[in-house]
């Protein structure tokens, strides 16, 4: 029986293709890069601090930007959330395995 690959391995499987930007993204949506492009643009766009009521534009902004960067195609707002939810438990347990 094969063993399972513990959770934080998901985070270097990270293999490649460019966008047509010419840049180089992960084609996972749980590589390194595309994780490291979910943080930075919630960090940049701050959806917790958004106007109340206004929250959803914010994620919407943020889901835009990272397809734009070629990342999380065809994923709505709400996957996105719970995506942000499992790296904060994963940065704060590592041995959690619900990632993904």
């Amino acid at each position: 029986m094969p063993q399972s690959e513990p959770a934080s391995s998901l985070y270097y499987q990270n293999p490649s293709e460019e966008t047509r930007s010419g840049q180089t993204c992960s084609s996972q949506t749980n590589g390194f890069a595309a994780c490291k492009a979910l943080c930075t643009a919630v960090s940049d766009i701050n959806p917790y601090s958004a106007p109340h009521g206004s929250t959803g534009k914010y994620w919407e902004q943020a889901r835009k930007q990272l397809e734009q960067e070629g990342y999380y195609l065809g994923w709505d707002v709400e996957r996105l959330k719970r995506r942000l939810v499992d790296l904060v438990k994963f940065k704060e347990n590592p041995t959690w395995k619900s990632i993904g």
